[in-house]
């Protein structure tokens, strides 16, 4: 019996040896988001309808119909690699180890039965969720025979929420699960990530560089990090500011001009002469979870990556206090507003929230030096008073120019002012000459 105990320990400890070695290990990147930042906004950071990976695994209700739906996604994937399921088989026992490296928690009470099971469920579902959009015809939807097997990806609402779940910081596997699967389908396509870029087009929130493929990149969150990067290093700084004026107070107080940026990602902000240009932010129903999982990731990783996602933020909650700030970017052309309910107040609060509990060093602060310039401006005796000018001209045009009556009016009591002036000086001018010409005439 004793023997028994000692042969089931031996295998049990050489089994959880390799998830514990330093060599090739990769390291944990599936965090928890911290409970500071779930606090703020618990559904920005939970699954709606599909749980990835071991952490919401069985713990939902509502994620439950899903899990049904994925054997049909295995039953589809097999189909593309003539069901040659044993193959599939020795593919996902080799992923095992460093699938649970990549998270925290080791997951001790989930059966390596059932663990290799998840990784072959959610990489089908996930390998057939990328594949269907790329592949998907729009005029051939309707014909397509086996669109019968993939009811749920063509639902609208329950697209918008898989998108959602896709997002989530907790609710990841690997990217190299999905990138396995796609290989064993000796794939046509040069890049997977090309795949996965057209699955998320409608979560891209603003323009993207040129050169968003590549690198390395341990899961979904991470890439959508990546595809937002900047790719000029930020400015250097002296006084490492984290904190300048709103939007109004920038235009009316230091005749700051906001316009739309032409760049290539949203940090090519550019300030030249009193204009500020930025990049347009399109806010939409995906805006709050896509960007509060990049910032959580962000915060989880300390000092490996830059927080520029943060920075972003921090830069746009200065920017705008209010609904008025809201109204400017607007009109500037630098936010776009897509919120199902258009109302500026809720983008102001959005904007607002995002960066709550977040930090980032002063050092590193993306737009320090922006900040820097900002209030260098500010300060300019020249730029004051371009700013008071700027002010007047607004409140007359605001007050009398906003209708053409009132433009009319205006004019005419101009005109009227100018020839009671003229008028004046001309009775003036007579009484003048009477006066001269008395004054010569003797006797009178």
């Amino acid at each position: 019996m004793e023997g028994k105990v000692l042969k089931k320990f031996i295998e049990s400890t050489r089994e959880k040896l390799p998830l514990y070695s330093d060599g090739g290990r990769p390291e944990v990147c599936m965090y928890k988001v911290p409970e500071k930042l779930r606090k703020i906004n618990e559904e920005a950071y939970t699954p709606r309808i599909v749980s990835i990976g071991p952490n919401y695994r069985g713990n939902l209700p509502q994620l439950q119909a899903t899990e049904r739906y994925k054997w049909r996604c295995l039953h589809r994937f097999l189909g593309r690699i003539k069901h040659n399921f044993t193959r599939l088989a020795v593919m996902v026992g080799e992923l095992e180890n460093n699938v649970r490296a990549c998270y925290p928690d080791s997951f001790d009470n989930i059966e390596r039965e059932e663990f290799l099971e998840m990784i072959m469920l959610d990489g089908a579902f996930m390998f057939e969720l990328f594949q269907e959009n790329w592949e998907t015809n729009p005029i051939d939807r309707d014909t397509d025979p086996t669109n019968r097997d993939k009811p749920i990806f063509d639902n609208i609402l329950m697209k918008r929420d898989i998108l959602h779940d896709m997002t989530l910081l907790e609710n990841q596997l690997p990217i190299s699960v999905p990138l396995h699967f796609w290989l064993l389908t000796e794939p046509q396509v040069a890049n997977f990530s090309d795949i996965i870029l057209k699955y998320f087009e409608e979560v891209t929130l603003g323009a993207l560089p040129e050169q968003s493929k590549g690198g390395h990149v341990r899961h979904l969150v991470e890439y959508l990090l990546y595809i937002h990067r900047p790719l000029t290093s930020r400015a250097p700084a002296t006084k490492g500011k984290l904190a300048t004026r709103s939007a109004t107070e920038l235009q009316n107080e230091a005749g700051v001009t906001f316009k739309q940026g032409t760049g290539k990602c949203l940090f090519d902000v550019q300030f030249s002469n009193g204009d500020l240009a930025i990049p347009q932010l399109t806010v939409n129903e995906h805006t709050e979870t896509f960007f509060r999982n990049l910032i959580a990731f962000e915060q989880c990783e300390r000092d490996k990556v830059t927080k520029d996602i943060t920075s972003y933020f921090i830069l746009m909650d200065n920017l705008v206090d209010n609904e008025k700030d809201v109204e400017l970017l607007i009109a500037s052309g630098i936010i776009k507003n897509l919120l199902p309910d258009p109302d500026n107040e809720q983008v102001s609060k959005l904007l607002n929230n995002l960066r709550k509990e977040a930090t980032t060093d002063k050092t590193t602060f993306y737009f320090a030096k922006l900040f820097e310039d900002l209030d260098d401006y500010s300060r300019d005796y020249w730029y004051q008073w371009k700013a008071n000018w700027f002010r007047w001209k607004r409140m007359l045009r605001r007050d009398y120019f906003s209708n053409p009556w009132s433009s009319i009016s205006v004019i005419a009591a101009v005109i009227l002012l100018i020839l009671t002036v003229l008028q004046t000086n001309t009775s003036g001018g007579s009484v003048r000459l009477a006066n001269n010409i008395a004054a010569q005439v003797p006797g009178v």
